[in-house]
């Protein structure tokens, strides 16, 4: 940036209000390309050997296949199926690497939620998951009264952080949940439409992401996709 002077006392000097209001134009100018031009753009998601990849990307390798404790997992024509009709207070997850490391992603899921109405139970993603403790983590799930929760996993088990329930965000049968994470600040979004945002603890650091089901009821991830890119500096 350069400001100009006037040469002498006698020059006619332009305003500095003049002066401010152009700089901050130019800033907020740039800034504005660097949003939509200066970050490298998402790679696209390798292509899936197997159906399993295909459906869950990553995740797959993670994924229960078969019945444990009442819990069953199958992939289907229809995406990766997880029921759960005996184990109310049962969480299930499944992760898998982020391709960008700990650098930002963007990870979509088109998700069905069905045979549950409890406020309780609900699907979704885990955003985030804590390198020296895999068992804590963050998740966003889209629940059986129609509301989204963000959730966090720790020492004390499964805590609500927020939930929200906006008319007409949720719709009767395929949901597309969205988060992305961008300078170590996650962004969640349910049907192109904002959820929440998040930074800090173990988020930055995060290098897994993956899939999350909470309660009873029939859980269906009709598609997952993960996409990175090298953090910025």
């Amino acid at each position: 940036m350069t400001v100009a002077t006037p040469s002498s006392p006698n020059a006619r000097a332009i305003p500095w209000v003049v002066v401010i209001v152009g700089l901050l134009l130019i800033a907020s100018i740039g800034t504005t390309i660097y949003a939509r031009f200066g970050a490298a753009s998402w790679a696209p998601p390798p292509v899936g050997k197997s159906q399993a990849e295909t459906v869950l990307g990553p995740i797959a390798p993670d994924a229960l296949i078969g019945e444990t404790q009442g819990i069953t997992g199958a992939f289907t024509p229809g995406g990766y199926v997880v029921t759960n009709g005996v184990q109310p207070r049962a969480t299930f997850t499944a992760y898998g690497p982020l391709p960008g490391g700990a650098g930002d992603f963007r990870m979509e899921a088109r998700v069905r939620l069905s045979n549950t109405q409890a406020p309780n139970e609900g699907l979704g993603v885990v955003f985030a998951r804590d390198p020296q403790n895999p068992r804590a983590y963050m998740a966003a799930a889209i629940m059986g009264d129609g509301s989204v929760s963000v959730f966090q996993n720790g020492p004390d088990g499964l805590d609500q952080l927020m939930t929200t329930n906006t008319e007409g965000m949720i719709k009767p049968d395929v949901n597309v949940l969205e988060v992305t994470r961008v300078k170590g600040e996650i962004s969640v979004t349910v049907n192109g439409k904002s959820v929440s945002s998040h930074s800090g603890s173990y988020i930055v650091a995060s290098t897994d992401a993956g899939i999350f089901a909470n309660g009873l009821g029939v859980f269906t991830f009709e598609k997952v996709t993960l996409q990175g890119r090298p953090a910025k500096t």
